[in-house]
């Protein structure tokens, strides 16, 4: 549930731009990392005294982090290169804004240049969920959603719609100016059927699937448990009853 924001260059940030955020508590590596990426850290640092920010204490290298690993699966199916769209579109429930969203959000804002269409599951479609009455108010999963896109990249033109119908194409079936679609893996085979829809619907630009791997997961497959909205729903429950 950490509130962790990726501040990358290819989405318009520079050290100067990350020393002037006021709300900003820790700075985060990977352990491993490069001197130079080090002495960025420490740059970060001077700007926000700078500026008046206040000091950020750098964090000590033996509690920055584990060593990324890589997981023994197969290639995400991504493509080689540069992965930038002008429109892109991105779709969930959004409840509790755990670490899956914030991937799944975060990726869509570093491959979309310009406008990110956002599907956020209606509450209809989810009064049937295990602990519904838990689940976040649909402006809260909305609002939370189009703030962490623009926390991304702040020039993202975020326009967002409500999943009501299950049998309605979602916007990436309907508009051709949105050629990536960015998915996690257990949705691959809805994100198939959607651009069959496209093509249904006479689109003939392609629509790209960017591919985003399950989080807290054993293991790639679209069956294994992995951090789920459901799960801290449950937690929460249980929590309040004890």
């Amino acid at each position: 549930m950490l509130d962790l924001v990726p501040l990358l260059p290819i989405a318009g940030w520079s050290i100067d731009e990350v020393g002037k955020l006021d709300n900003v508590d820790e700075l985060l590596l990977a352990s491993g990392s490069a001197p130079e990426e080090l002495e960025i850290l420490q740059h970060v640092v001077d700007a926000r005294k700078a500026c008046g920010r206040g000091t950020l204490e750098l964090p000590a290298p033996e509690v920055i982090g584990s060593p990324i690993t890589s997981l023994n699966r197969p290639d995400a199916g991504n493509p080689v290169g540069d992965l930038l769209y002008s429109s892109a579109a991105v779709g969930g429930t959004f409840d509790r804004m755990h670490a899956g969203h914030r991937l799944l959000l975060a990726v869509a804002a570093l491959v979309c240049t310009k406008t990110v269409y956002v599907g956020v599951t209606g509450d209809l479609l989810l009064s049937k969920k295990q602990n519904a009455h838990l689940i976040w108010p649909l402006e809260k999963r909305e609002s939370t959603a189009v703030e962490y896109l623009k926390a991304v990249r702040p020039s993202l033109d975020v326009r967002t719609s409500v999943l009501r119908d299950p049998n309605a194409p979602p916007k990436a079936a309907t508009v051709p100016e949105i050629t990536a679609l960015i998915i996690s893996r257990e949705t691959v085979g809805g994100a198939l059927r959607l651009a069959e829809m496209r093509r249904d619907n006479g689109i003939s630009e392609p629509l790209q699937l960017i591919l985003v791997d399950l989080v807290g997961a054993s293991s790639q497959d679209s069956k294994a448990h992995k951090l789920s909205s459901s799960k801290l729903r449950d937690d929460e429950s249980v929590a309040a009853s004890e």
